[in-house]
């Protein structure tokens, strides 16, 4: 099964998410990574509830990243500059579809064919792992495989 760091969290959430510092040293050591990132006035910034870190727009072609656009603007540069990467876009939706055809699902929902469940330690969903095996889900989560799984067998049963 894939992982994705939520925000570069790799030890559970902390004050470091989208640091692109951090983020570097994680990408190099193999992970897949959801990053926040905002347009603004011709740059980049990274960063979850605001634009924090500013990045340069060759960050952005890192491979393994997933772009969380933070904004409609965002969105729209991505979708007409970027549009090869790997992005996508929500609020509160149940599913939205990345990009590169994948469907991500809000926090506790089911899982589908080739979605990304996410933060599964803060669902209340039963998650079977069989069922996210099968269904070739990826999870995107503030914990790294090995400490999810002990932290939730309860939930990957």
């Amino acid at each position: 099964m894939r992982w994705i760091l939520h925000r570069g969290n790799n030890t559970g959430p902390n004050s470091v998410e989208n640091n692109p510092k951090k983020l570097m040293k994680l990408l190099k050591e193999g992970y897949e990574i959801e990053i926040d990132l905002w347009y603004r006035d011709n740059k980049f910034y990274l960063g979850h509830d605001f634009p924090e870190y500013e990045i340069e727009e060759s960050f952005l072609e890192q491979n393994k990243l997933w772009i969380h656009c933070k904004d409609p603007q965002t969105l729209e540069f991505m979708n007409t500059v970027k549009k090869y990467l790997h992005y996508f876009y929500h609020t509160n939706e149940d599913y939205v579809l990345t990009s590169k055809g994948y469907i991500w699902c809000f926090v506790g929902k089911p899982a589908l064919l080739n979605s990304v469940v996410v933060m599964p330690e803060k669902s209340l969903v039963t998650y079977s792992y069989n069922e996210l095996v099968s269904k070739n889900c990826i999870i995107c989560s503030d914990y790294l495989e090995k400490d999810i799984v002990k932290m939730f067998e309860h939930m990957l049963v």
